[in-house]
């Protein structure tokens, strides 16, 4: 986890991204009433993010009955998140973010080296990957940008913010449902408190 600033999620929610389709999505309409669970994937045809973005597709269904609606972001074409969606069977919303605007507002890090991709850890965790049945697609645009994952409450509360370290540090799956049912525990009024 890391702390998070109040203005970050202003920035956020005033920034527009596109699905697949071309529908317009303000960002803040997204937690307006609902908790969002809002994945940065590095890019769509990264080995590594295909599996994470598998695991989010298999617990999609617990997500969506804690009351949480599942958003991930993406860099690169309308037609190469068509594609990720297609072929990946992903049934959650998927944005794309072709100018890193939300990256950039949340701070999400990258490989300064560009050669942390070689690390034996990473390494490994891709041959796991390949081996569960991955493969590694085209590579998008910001390959060396890392992933994040927030959750946020209804109404605009941070609940849940991790920024990955490396290629393959996704937030677990089961920190991010627990996130959710505390944000929806607290309900859209732990966001504006009315005073006493």
């Amino acid at each position: 986890m890391v702390a998070t600033r109040p203005e970050q999620l202003t920035e956020l929610a005033d920034i527009t991204l596109v699905d697949a389709d071309s529908e317009a999505h303000r960002l803040g309409d997204l937690w307006a009433e609902r908790a969002v669970v809002f994945i940065h994937l590095r890019h769509f045809g990264c080995i590594l993010c295909r599996h994470y973005a598998g695991a989010l597709r298999d617990s999609f269904g617990d997500f969506e009955a804690a009351g949480a609606q599942l958003v991930a972001v993406g860099t690169g074409g309308r037609q190469y998140t068509r594609d990720f969606i297609e072929e990946r069977k992903i049934p959650y919303l998927v944005l794309v973010d072709r100018h890193l605007a939300s990256y950039e507002a949340l701070h999400v890090r990258h490989d300064r080296s560009k050669m942390g991709w070689l690390h034996p850890k990473i390494l490994w965790h891709a041959l796991k990957a390949l081996l569960a049945g991955e493969r590694q697609g085209k590579s998008g645009p910001n390959p060396f940008k890392y992933g994040a994952a927030h959750v946020i409450g209804p109404g605009g509360t941070i609940e849940y913010a991790w920024l990955n370290d490396d290629y393959h540090d996704n937030a677990p799956v089961d920190d991010l449902l627990e996130a959710v049912n505390q944000a929806v525990a607290r309900g859209p009024d732990a966001a504006n408190p009315q005073p006493a």
